[in-house]
């Protein structure tokens, strides 16, 4: 370029302007640059610096002859003849119009980023507040399991963006819902199958489960969704040391409803709910064996009393008219008589502190007969309770057991058949020896043992709800020590209980127990 802005000279123009050297050369340089640059004067600015500093550099948006932008970087360098006068410029110009793009892309993306970054930031943000009041919602509901899942699924519905979550637990055979939320509370108390269903197999393998689309999922029954409208679901177990307590849940009427985000949410508030749930429940049984100790000590102190108040009324009685014979031997024998139960209620309770301590009962064992020791069992209840026992036996039942331990399971036993059995109906003792065992059932008629009650049944203090309903006194302690003393002769005790059938206890003992020094000397006698 002259000194005075036109073009004197170029090269190829054509490839990167578009123009020729004819169509350029005289034109004034400003013809390159954009509408805008022209209006602030921007190409006598760039001149101007280069005159005054020897150079000019810059990157902008140039024109072409058709009009089209590019970015170009742009070189001006001053010339100047060889007594170093001012004589014109030299301008370079290169393409970059492609790094340009991909610069601009990269910003966008950075920008972008930038955006979901803050995004998930954000979410996070609200998160961890949900968390936060999921915490502090859990621990104002303190030992309420219900209010505890209650306020997980009210939670979860919202920070999952559900239609609705749902906990179940397992009730017999099948998945019962316990807390729901959401648009699906006609959900509540729903029995759903282990089979066919998605919380089912979540149960089943303790592992997370997801159905973008239940209609077409093999886990899930259709003929169920078709019912609910349920579209896509989610189901986690509760787990808790190492056992499976219950699922929790979340369901959307809408396909492909949910993410890994939402897994991951699911998981965390599983985690809260199943520590929860389980520290609920530990509260509960530990408040519930309170009130059977307490229960227990109210009933212990009555019964106690009785033998005591008839000994001292006894000993009162002799004090008075002791000097007549038969009044001295009949109230001696109730004294002994009370004294005997009452040491029988203190060695129970003695047996079973042993036990709770996790040390067998004390055994001394010899040769005893079964059959014999039934049918004393039966004289003795018959005086009271009439002739209702049957007993199915061979003629002797011989074995290396301690006698009085057995008496005394026989005696629970059958006590409890007279008690909690049909009043009219015979109680059946049946006994079978084999050349290494007998086996011993006890079974009575009349209304059956709770299921859920069972696993409990030999638990010091419990008493199945039939028992408590009864309005008969007991400790709870009885079939705890015919467990006990079952155990100590290696035995082992099962029960089955239904309204239809009555119950049956069954208890199988090995015909020898060892009675060598050693095994002696490891025990106290009984």
């Amino acid at each position: 370029m002259s000194r005075f802005f036109s073009i004197v000279y170029v090269t190829a123009l054509v490839r990167l302007k578009g123009y020729k050297a004819e169509e350029i050369i005289g034109q004034h340089f400003s013809k390159f640059y954009t509408f805008a640059a022209n209006q602030r004067k921007h190409p006598q600015y760039e001149l101007k610096i280069a005159k005054e500093q020897g150079r000019y550099e810059e990157e902008g948006w140039r024109v072409k002859k058709d009009g089209s932008e590019f970015w170009a970087q742009v070189t001006i360098t001053r010339v100047t003849d060889d007594k170093g006068n001012h004589i014109g410029f030299a301008k370079v110009t290169r393409d970059l119009t492609e790094r340009k793009i991909n610069e601009d892309a990269l910003v966008r993306a950075n920008k972008e980023l930038e955006i979901r970054v803050e995004q998930r930031t954000q979410e996070l943000r609200m998160l961890m507040e949900e968390i936060l009041t999921a915490q502090a919602l859990i621990a104002g509901a303190q030992h309420d399991r219900e209010k505890v899942m209650q306020t997980i699924c009210d939670l979860i519905t919202t920070i999952a963006r559900a239609d609705g979550a749902l906990v179940v637990m397992p009730e017999g055979t099948n998945l019962t819902v316990k807390a729901v939320s959401g648009k699906i509370t006609s959900f509540l108390d729903l029995k759903v199958p282990i089979t066919g269903s998605l919380v089912g197999s979540a149960f089943k393998t303790g592992k997370i489960q997801r159905a973008d689309d239940v209609s077409n999922d093999p886990r899930v029954d259709p003929t169920s969704t078709q019912a609910t409208g349920v579209r896509s679901a989610m189901a986690l177990p509760l787990g808790y040391q190492s056992k499976n307590i219950g699922v929790i849940s979340v369901i959307s009427f809408k396909p492909h409803a949910f993410t890994a985000r939402e897994e991951r949410i699911l998981e965390l508030m599983a985690g809260f709910l199943s520590a929860a749930i389980s520290h609920a429940d530990d509260y509960h049984e530990l408040e519930e064996e309170r009130l059977l100790i307490q229960n227990f000590i109210a009933t212990l102190s009555h019964d106690l009393r009785n033998p005591l108040t008839a000994a001292k009324a006894s000993a009162q009685m002799m004090a008075r008219y002791g000097e007549q014979p038969d009044v001295r031997l009949r109230t001696s024998g109730r004294i002994v008589d009370s004294i005997d139960r009452a040491d029988r209620m203190i060695k129970d309770l003695l047996d079973v502190s042993a036990m709770r301590s996790g040390q067998p009962l004390a055994m001394k064992f010899a040769e005893c007969d079964l059959r014999a020791i039934s049918m004393a069992a039966f004289e003795e209840l018959s005086s009271v309770h009439g002739d209702r026992f049957v007993l199915d036996s061979p003629d002797k039942v011989i074995g290396i057991w301690n006698c009085d331990a057995l008496r005394r399971i026989l005696d629970n036993l059958l006590t409890n058949a007279v008690k909690y059995g049909d009043p009219i109906e015979n109680i059946y003792v049946q006994i079978i020896q084999s050349d290494h065992h007998v086996i011993l059932h006890v079974h009575n008629s009349g209304k059956g043992i709770p299921s859920n009650m069972l696993k409990t049944l030999f638990e010091p203090f419990r008493r199945a709800e039939n028992a408590l309903t009864s309005g008969k006194k007991g400790w709870g302690l009885g079939l705890s020590l015919v467990k006990g003393i079952v155990e100590a002769h290696h035995g082992k005790i099962e029960v089955e209980s239904s309204d239809a059938k009555g119950t049956t206890f069954t208890i199988i003992l090995p015909n020898g127990v060892s009675i060598s020094d050693d095994h002696k000397s490891e025990r106290r006698n009984y």
